[in-house]
């Protein structure tokens, strides 16, 4: 508790307290402005459990649910459990809390980078007033906290490399565990892989080390033991196949599936689609009722399939098994996929969020901001630049590419890269840096690689927006010195 009571400590003289107060005010106003402006708050309603079952059982529904890691599940439906007749304006709240939160960290890790005012503040500026922190901060899904802990957990990392208190260095480890247990993309290889690269490059303090990662380590392998032991999956979530399933097989033509089919090659259910309702599916592969009703439920009480009845656990491993089938014997066709995934990745977002009624409402307001918005900052300006089309409430929507994320993006991951490399060997003043760094150009990798190869979604890419804006801070700052030693070089000639 004192850790994170002092979470900001290291902003020790007058000036940086100020700044703080202003970012804190700027959010306010900023808030208040998109308030008066009607921006709605978007609810997803394919993401909560039945409020209902959650009434009735909460700790057995949160217990057997297997669709989605359960942390965002357990944030849900805590607030359900309200005495509220309107959910809603809770959430928004908490996700306005998160906003102010994230404004603050986000100026809190430039400023422990080193990164100038003048960059800093404007950065921290523009990156809040960004289209998709508006659009991810009036939605209710886990895009937006997972960001904010990401974060977060780069400022906690920071902190124990200035303060050497191990209680950052725990704080640290417990958001990459809450991470892992709220969104699936994470996994606990991921984890482990900075437990590993923390106990090498500190290895006097190994043992500290590992005794702060021990506590969130067994908490995330506690939660996949309970999946392997009820369900068979040594993961968060039961939707691998579901999602493999759109890019293997989706560039394959319909004449050729079919054919697959009836020389059963692949499953039936391919031929049904994913994410179908459980009747669907119940024609083909009946089964006994669980006695969970969580387990057992077809159709939420809002009338929403519930995903986490038990069919969709052996559907998904048919999906599994016939998208590796594909992937072995028609590779090209993955290969294809990955060309549009790569540049839906690359797209300006938000591009689509999903959902209806008011997302619609959200996207209709947010249409002309973000364009001027893309235009002016993202270098998204090209009248032929290419485009990519969705159809969203039976409406087309158009999304052309832009210069920052088509080629800045690529350019300033090799130009981190190439400075973490000059870090490592010999750049004494920056490897306090270091580790923070890394793990910061790490996680945009890995997360960038997982996403492109499932299905492209630029919404994963936001989980580590803030990290590419203080990628910028770097990059602005590096050139400054450059500029000023060269100045001074030609004042001294």
């Amino acid at each position: 508790m004192c850790q994170c009571m002092n979470l900001f400590s290291h902003l020790e003289n007058t000036s940086s307290k100020q700044v703080v107060l202003y970012a804190v005010l700027f959010f306010v106003l900023t808030r208040l402005l998109f308030l008066l402006a009607g921006f709605p708050f978007y609810y997803c309603f394919n993401m909560h459990l039945d409020e209902q079952l959650c009434k009735d059982n909460f700790l057995e529904c949160l217990y057997y649910t297997h669709h989605k890691p359960p942390l965002f599940l357990l944030f849900l439906g805590l607030v359900y459990l309200l005495p509220a007749t309107s959910f809603i304006p809770i959430y928004h709240a908490i996700y306005l809390l998160m906003g102010m939160i994230f404004t603050v960290t986000l100026f809190g890790v430039m400023d422990l980078f080193d990164i100038p005012r003048k960059w800093s503040v404007p950065l921290t500026a523009l990156f809040m007033l960004g289209p998709s922190v508006i659009a991810y901060e009036h939605w209710l899904y886990y895009t937006y906290p997972c960001a904010l802990m990401l974060c977060l957990s780069v400022l906690f990392l920071q902190l124990y490399f200035k303060y050497d208190k191990h209680g950052y260095l725990f704080a640290y480890f417990l958001l990459l565990a809450v991470l892992i247990l709220t969104r699936s993309l994470f996994h606990l290889a991921w984890f482990m892989l900075f437990v590993l690269i923390l106990a090498v490059y500190r290895r006097r303090f190994w043992k500290k080390i590992l005794m702060a990662a021990a506590l969130p380590f067994l908490l995330v392998l506690a939660f996949y033991v309970k999946n392997a032991l009820l369900f068979g999956l040594f993961t968060t979530s039961s939707q691998a196949g579901f999602e493999l399933s759109i890019m293997a097989m989706n560039q394959m033509p319909n004449e050729q599936r079919e054919q697959l089919i009836r020389e059963g090659k692949l499953s039936e259910f391919v031929a049904m689609g994913s994410h179908e309702s459980v009747e669907t599916y119940e024609r083909f592969y009946p089964l006994k009722e669980a006695g969970i009703p969580i387990l057992d439920q077809k159709v939420k009480s809002n009338g929403r399939v519930n995903y986490s009845h038990q069919i969709y656990l052996p559907v998904n491993r048919h999906f599994l098994e016939d998208s590796f089938y594909v992937l072995k014997h028609y590779p090209g066709y993955y290969l294809e996929a990955l060309r549009y995934s790569t540049f839906r990745y690359l797209l300006p977002g938000p591009s689509k969020l999903g959902g209806e009624g008011r997302n619609a409402r959200l996207m209709k307001r947010m249409s002309l901001y973000e364009r001027v918005y893309n235009m002016i900052f993202l270098g998204q300006i090209l009248p032929r630049t290419p485009c990519w089309t969705f159809r969203l409430n039976h409406s087309l929507y158009e999304v052309r590419a832009s210069l920052f994320w088509l080629v800045g993006f690529p350019l300033l991951m090799v130009w981190i890269g190439i400075f973490l490399a000059r870090i490592l060997f010999g750049d004494d003043k920056h490897k306090k840096n270091f580790i923070p760094l890394l793990f910061m150009w790490l996680t945009t990798g890995y997360i960038s690689f997982i996403s492109i190869a499932l299905n492209g979604n630029n919404r994963h890419r936001f989980l580590v927006e803030s990290f590419v804006v203080i990628f910028v801070g770097l990059f602005l700052t590096s050139l400054g010195c450059r500029f000023a030693e060269g100045e001074d070089s030609a004042r001294g000639n």
